[in-house]
């Protein structure tokens, strides 16, 4: 989809099949989580290869949107290791800090971790291109009239060039979604995080959400996505991960996991998911 070095392309290639993945993206250890006296993340591990798409799936409360604010150091970690595109971004032990990345180098590496919220989280006095503007201009230092290209460019590829100078309020539930995700494409990450974008959705506008994630993935990019769309989620994933309690209960290929899972609790999960 793009390089380091260049503009994104944004063509539509034709599904190839999967790759192994050479390189690895994201790498988690032993990551814990408490909020007080309860136990929200307890002991992640998960390794996710450039170019894969991995769906988070189980039931409200299992941790999966607190392990998207972790990897972001949105949330700060209790113990476990972060490390994104090979950099650490975060090691603790014990409740003790061992490496924590700080100042530019955060915001740099936070930069290139997208991350789409459940309700769009845009500026509503802004206009949908300065929403996308802005952070390029601010965060990269590019220049206004390059990055109001490339906002366009990208508002283009999501059907939203007519709306560039509408505001949020003017705009779909859909629309604000496209914009948000627009939003954190513009900033070229190697990751995107996907939180429940289609939960505060009405269902005509769920699909024009989930049709540009999944253009998202047949151009390569690595995702993890926490969706309740299950038949989306078999569909775009290269793995689909099951938590509950704040732990990996079952992992593997959709296909497996979806028709035929190993663990009970995944099999009475999705049982009452497709009901």
């Amino acid at each position: 989809m793009r390089s380091r070095n260049s503009t994104l392309v944004l063509a539509d290639p034709s599904p190839a099949e999967p790759k192994v993945p050479a390189e690895i993206t994201i790498h988690l250890r032993d990551i814990r989580k408490r909020f007080g006296t309860q136990t929200i993340l307890a002991g992640i591990d998960l390794t996710v290869g450039k170019g894969e798409v991995c769906a988070l799936i189980g039931p409200s409360g299992s941790g999966k949107t607190t392990l998207l604010r972790c990897i972001n150091l949105l949330t700060p970690i209790d113990h476990g290791r972060i490390e994104v595109a090979g950099s650490t971004l975060c090691h603790v032990e014990e409740g003790r800090e061992v490496v924590r990345m700080k100042g530019r180098n955060l915001s740099r590496h936070r930069s290139e971790i997208g991350f789409v919220f459940q309700h769009f989280n845009l500026f509503p006095h802004l206009s949908a291109l300065s929403n996308v503007t802005l952070p390029l201009r601010k965060i990269r230092g590019v220049p206004r009239r390059d990055a109001e290209a490339q906002a366009m460019e990208l508002l283009s590829w999501v059907g939203l060039a007519d709306k560039a100078r509408s505001y949020p309020g003017n705009l779909s539930g859909g629309q604000k979604q496209r914009v948000a995700i627009v939003r954190a494409l513009a900033m070229k990450p190697r990751v995107m995080l996907f939180d429940e974008v289609t939960s505060a959705l009405d269902p005509e506008r769920v699909g024009e959400v989930l049709d540009v994630v999944r253009r998202l993935a047949r151009n390569g990019m690595t995702m993890l996505i926490v969706t309740h769309e299950m038949q989306f989620a078999r569909e775009v994933a290269s793995r689909i991960i099951f938590m509950e309690h704040g732990q990996i209960v079952e992992e593997g290929h959709p296909d497996q996991v979806m028709r035929n899972p190993a663990n009970p609790r995944t099999r009475a999960f999705l049982r009452l998911a497709s009901s």
